[in-house]
């Protein structure tokens, strides 16, 4: 059957709109990743005042080296104008940072969970139900969950979105570059602080009465909370000292 020559003008011109669109696309995403936006810097001299601007170069580098890995977005930008899928790889190896750290959070919170449900087996070695580190377990119990939650959803936005969609909408402005890296960063500090909570917490429970271990019981000194937190804190030092 021969195409009347209707249809073949249309196909002809469906064909080349296509190209157009296609041209138009690819020039506009040239110009879009052309140059790095001022508000992806970290340059404040056109925002802040002289004398603030050395505390948010510093803000901003610490949010960036915590939520990306590098002290600036330098390098982020370097991944997104090579190409999908060299950012795509940088960004699952953020989402892989986040992955490790939920986890972690979510082992610590069964964990917090568990003592704060149950009473001391042993309240004259460990009592963690007296006010002080009962406060601990409560304060690291609200903080994980919330690293738990915002880690969570860092990683189902970053899963779905695309340089072109980061770039024109999520990091747009200034104050959603920093709403964003504040995002990405939070999970690292509630969780840090969290597990720091609940050590201390755990190191308070109990007596420092030297006297009574050495009189009634020698095994208390290896079992007390402090003794444990200082084996890997030891060990972390050596193994510095040897790189």
């Amino acid at each position: 059957m021969i195409p009347s020559s209707r249809s073949l003008q249309r196909t002809l011109t469906s064909s080349g709109s296509s190209t157009l669109w296609d041209d138009a696309s690819v020039a506009d995403d040239e110009q879009l990743f052309s140059e790095m936006p001022k508000h992806w810097r970290k340059d404040f001299s056109d925002c802040a005042h002289r004398w603030a601007q050395p505390y948010l170069e510093g803000l901003f580098a610490t949010l960036c080296l915590i939520a990306v890995g590098y002290a600036s977005l330098d390098r982020r930008w370097e991944f997104m104008t090579r190409g999908e899928r060299l950012d795509r790889e940088h960004t699952g190896h953020i989402a892989t940072r986040l992955t490790t750290i939920t986890v972690t959070a979510g082992l610590l919170l069964a964990t917090t969970a568990t003592l704060i449900t149950t009473d001391a087996p042993r309240a004259d070695i460990l009592d963690y139900t007296i006010t002080g580190p009962y406060i601990c377990l409560w304060a690291s119990f609200g903080l994980l969950i919330g690293g738990a939650i915002v880690g969570s959803a860092d990683i189902f936005v970053m899963s779905t979105s695309t340089r072109e969609w980061t770039l024109r909408i999520l990091m747009a402005t200034r104050a959603r570059v920093f709403c964003v890296l504040i995002l990405l960063a939070y999970p690292f500090i509630s969780i840090g602080i969290a597990t720091l909570v609940l050590a201390f917490g755990m190191v308070t429970c109990g007596g420092l009465d030297v006297a009574e271990w050495s009189r009634e019981d020698r095994m208390r000194l290896y079992t007390r909370p402090t003794t444990l937190h200082g084996i890997p804190i030891r060990l972390l030092r050596d193994s510095s000292v040897e790189i």
